[in-house]
């Protein structure tokens, strides 16, 4: 019983996204398209899920998740997160450029580089 009423003031602590946003504030943001709209992301409060929302309904979201996995949550069991942002030439980019080929493993490379000279 113990456990039980752990995970029911657990679950209950999840409904709110900011603590400062009622449920019904959430639901007016909502359906005003203020947040969660398509093409952006979110990240299931339970179970750290992240995926990109293809689908509104009227109190729940249908999002694909980066392995094509489709999941409904409801609005008020949701975060919304930013998408990265990966600038060009930074070690972060080139380990999103590595993971995004097929069969390329993801490596750092080092600082040296061998310059094979035709000149001897």
């Amino acid at each position: 019983m113990k456990a039980f009423n752990q995970f029911v003031s657990k679950a209950n602590s999840y409904k709110n996204i900011e603590p400062d946003l009622t449920e019904e504030q959430i639901r007016e943001k909502y359906v005003n398209g203020e947040i969660f709209n398509e093409g952006s992301f979110v990240q299931k409060i339970d179970t750290g899920e992240v995926g990109k929302i293809v689908r509104r309904g009227a109190n729940h979201l249908i999002c694909v998740s980066e392995d094509e996995k489709v999941f409904r949550t409801w609005i008020t069991d949701v975060k919304e997160v930013q998408e990265e942002v990966y600038e060009i030439g930074t070690c972060k980019y080139r380990k999103h450029a590595q993971q995004m080929v097929p069969g390329q493993p993801v490596k750092k490379f080092s600082g040296k580089i061998k310059i094979k000279s035709s000149y001897k």
